[in-house]
């Protein structure tokens, strides 16, 4: 009876994780959601000078919120990597960079080109005599009349115009919008590079370190199983373990028990071992040696490191 509540207690953390992380999803999409239902609230009847800066600065700020629920997400699963930032894998945020750069270089880039395609805005004049108008008209050669009648207080009708034209693009406007978007491509093809080439450096990196990578086992946790607690979660500490791929226990006379699961990380390996009373060896005298590999020319073993008892 001990034993079966030790294995409910030992499952229960599991099951809540699980549950933590379902809901830590659920707030994610509602939160996404909602800040879309607030963008388009906030950008629907705006002009593109200010719905445009309220979309980058709103997108910048959603992505840091979906990653520091993405980095919460790995962390209780245990597969965030302290050494990186936010805990994320490694390149995780390089790439969201360069990704975020592409967005809003295209973003912009649409913008800019819309904006000096369309022209600064028409001018209209109202209510203009028709001696104005061919002045008006003289004066601006793109301009175009539309005739209203008016109505005299004696009962007759004159004619008067709304005066329409498009005033000329500046040239500092168009200067400046070329120069922007070749700063923001330069910048785009700058950050993306670096990103490509780090990551491609850092894997000629690793290849090379796992050449010269030995593992090494110092201890494991736990030493003793009794079959009656069913499955074995296994713990592996030591050294270089992070190429291991493989997991198994191993003693003379009986067959191989191999592991499922196997996670590892520099100084770790996490792995389940199905034991059962009916199929498994048990013995309060004879251990079992844990070997680790890494499905090739690199292993490592503790010898008599674990006893499974009845």
């Amino acid at each position: 009876m001990e034993n079966l509540m030790n294995a409910s207690k030992s499952n229960k953390p599991h099951a809540v994780t699980y549950k933590v992380v379902f809901l830590l999803c659920i707030v994610l999409l509602a939160t996404f959601i909602a800040v879309i239902i607030a963008l388009s609230d906030l950008i629907i009847g705006k002009s593109i000078e200010y719905s445009l800066p309220i979309l980058a600065i709103s997108g910048v700020v959603v992505l840091i919120v979906l990653l520091t629920l993405v980095a919460s997400v790995f962390s209780i699963l245990r597969i965030n990597d302290e050494k990186q930032a936010m805990g994320l894998p490694e390149g995780s945020i390089r790439a969201v960079i360069a990704l975020s750069l592409i967005v809003l270089f295209s973003i912009f880039s649409v913008f800019l080109f819309a904006n000096l395609f369309s022209g600064p805005p028409r001018v209209t004049v109202d209510r203009l005599s028709e001696a104005a108008r061919d002045s008006y008209i003289a004066s601006h050669p793109n301009a175009a009349a539309v005739a209203i009648p008016d109505e005299l207080p004696d009962g007759t009708t004159r004619w008067l115009y709304n005066v329409s034209f498009s005033p000329p693009a500046s040239a500092a406007s168009e200067d400046f919008a070329k120069q922007l978007l070749v700063l923001l491509g330069t910048l785009m093809t700058a950050i993306t590079s670096f990103y490509l080439g780090s990551t491609t450096a850092t894997s000629a990196a690793k290849a090379a370190q796992s050449t010269d990578q030995v593992p090494s086992i110092s201890s494991i946790d736990p030493t003793v199983h009794s079959v009656t607690k069913g499955a074995l979660h296994l713990r592996i500490m030591g050294t270089d373990l992070n190429i291991i791929t493989h997991v198994k226990l191993s003693r003379a006379g009986v067959d191989d028990l191999f592991a499922k699961n196997v996670r590892s990380n520099p100084t770790e390996i996490e792995c389940d071992i199905a034991v059962d009373g009916q199929t498994t060896p048990t013995s309060d005298t004879e251990a079992w040696d844990v070997v680790v590999d890494d499905g090739g020319s690199k292993s490592a073993t503790k010898r008599k490191a674990l006893t499974i008892k009845a």
